[in-house]
């Protein structure tokens, strides 16, 4: 298998790897969200090799490694998959601000399906700090992500 088919589900490790290395108490809630960030990236670039069935074993492999319910952030993240492959020409032609717009109100909803599902607090700091980090990042991360991905592609 060539590199370029290898990319999205070896970015997807790295995330899961990122997502799971500990953050000082006092920057955790800083953390970006890196499996949907990359998820949602390789959902706009490669709609055929990834969507929600990637989504979900990307999320159940988040749930082992978080130790949280198995099946919490599969569901989510086939959710919001949905809504990125249902919007993906939509996110893909805005300008670069309405992506972050777009992609801070995507990483917010993942963050409040998550706290409906495990009763956190609302109005923690962990609740909407890593949206507008992730949302922030976005275009560094699609920066270093298309370059990973195959020749002759329609680009962001």
């Amino acid at each position: 298998m060539r590199r370029e088919h290898l990319a999205p589900y070896l970015s997807l490790a790295a995330a899961l790897v990122l997502a799971s290395l500990p953050w000082p108490r006092s920057l955790a809630p800083w953390a970006p969200l890196w499996v949907p960030l990359v998820l949602f990236f390789w959902i706009l670039v490669l709609p055929e090799r990834v969507g929600i069935v990637t989504a979900w074993a990307t999320g159940l492999l988040d749930d082992v490694v978080h130790l949280t319910p198995l099946g919490e952030h599969a569901a989510i993240l086939a959710v919001l998959a949905y809504v990125v492959e249902r919007w993906r020409l939509e996110i893909r032609l805005a300008p670069l601000g309405q992506q972050m717009a777009v992609f801070f109100l995507l990483f917010t909803a993942e963050r409040l399906l998550e706290v409906w599902l495990t009763a956190v607090p609302l109005w923690s700091p962990g609740v909407f700090l890593p949206p507008l980090v992730t949302a922030l990042l976005w275009p560094l991360a699609q920066n270093l992500l298309l370059r990973l991905a195959p020749r002759g592609r329609l680009l962001l």
